[in-house]
């Protein structure tokens, strides 16, 4: 289905989001917006495990997970056992989140304010700039008793500006905080697609990969919005060509070492499609289908209550019959329930 160039528009945003001349980038500010949870101008404050939203860890890890009711966020104790089991996993619960002011993708259900995905009111900060003010906002929140320990750089599309990511990370270990502060970002893998006549992705021109897989207080989460090219212009906006290449955008990310914890949403895609789509995975890493969680989307967000093509919108899945599918393909296949081990001890 015809729509949205992604690479085109991943090349065009590039340029709106990154200033070679000075070494900054585009941040959205939460100022003027209907963002929840903002505590400055550059950061909101995003809490994984939270009961009442019912997303919750594990079982191993102390919570009871209904794979139909509840949805696995387990960042806590996958940052936790990154940073060698250091502390518990509550002091890595509370996530200051910046975002990259921009996206190429229109997901009809995103919770980010429009004017963050189109651009407007943007901030621009070096990685220094950026780390200095999370370890200001860090140092206030500890004073009150708040463990702020991990910087979520999100978006919009961070990975259009993988330079901040890399120089956050190189600034957290030169300062020695490394072994303390973890980076977690996300991805929609536009990124990580190729122009027809490369062989390197977007991403591989613009950074070299291998220097952001150095780094263990590192992780990422790859958003799958669609498991079949119809489902991903139904959810994007984007033409449905580009599905193989986004998948294609794990295997770089596997073939990088990088690490990832990748989602895709029951109840935005359908149940007949799971099996065609887990069949993929399979083809890309044999063990990749563990390391997927099924997290659903909210859609009482202010910003999605506010998007005229979100009111319109009609298209919601059952997520029960999606996550009753995938349990049933992971039993087949590994012989263990969804769930049942954690993402973190999954090799790929």
């Amino acid at each position: 289905m015809t729509g949205i160039d992604a690479v085109r528009s991943a090349e065009g945003w590039r340029k709106k989001l990154v200033d070679e001349s000075n070494g900054k980038f585009g941040l959205g500010s939460f100022t003027g917006t209907v963002m929840p949870d903002a505590v400055s101008d550059i950061f909101r404050v995003f809490v994984p495990v939270n009961t009442e939203r019912q997303r919750k860890l594990n079982c191993q890890f102390g919570h009871r997970l209904n794979i139909f009711l509840d949805s696995l966020f387990d960042y806590p104790t996958i940052i936790q056992t990154k940073l060698s089991m250091y502390g518990t996993w509550e002091q890595y619960n509370r996530l200051l989140t910046a975002q990259v002011g921009g996206c190429n993708f229109r997901c009809w259900y995103c919770y980010c304010d429009d004017s963050l995905l189109n651009g407007k009111n943007l901030v621009y900060l070096t990685p220094k700039e950026l780390v200095d003010k999370f370890v200001e906002q860090r140092t206030r929140d500890h004073t009150l008793g708040m463990q702020s320990n991990v910087l979520r750089i999100s978006g919009g599309e961070p990975f259009l500006a993988p330079e901040l990511i890399l120089g956050c990370l190189e600034e957290i270990k030169r300062r020695k905080l490394d072994n303390r502060i973890f980076v977690w970002t996300e991805t929609n893998l536009s990124p990580f697609l190729k122009e027809p006549d490369s062989e390197r992705s977007l991403v591989e021109d613009w950074i070299d990969l291998d220097k952001i897989s150095n780094f263990r207080n590192f992780a990422v989460h790859p958003c799958v919005h669609g498991i079949t090219p119809e489902n991903l212009y139904e959810i994007t906006k984007i033409d449905s060509k580009w599905f193989d290449g986004l998948l294609y955008g794990l295997k770089t990310l596997i073939q990088h070492k990088i690490d990832i914890y990748p989602t895709f949403s029951p109840n935005m895609c359908p149940p007949d499609d799971v099996e065609s789509f887990f069949r993929r995975l399979l083809s890309i890493n044999k063990n990749l289908p563990l390391r997927f969680a099924l997290i659903e989307y909210h859609l009482d967000y202010p910003s999605v209550f506010m998007r005229s093509d979100a009111q319109q919108h009609k298209t919601v899945y059952n997520k029960y019959l999606v996550i009753k599918k995938w349990n049933e393909l992971l039993l087949k296949t590994y012989g263990m329930s969804y769930a049942e081990k954690p993402r973190q001890d999954v090799p790929l």
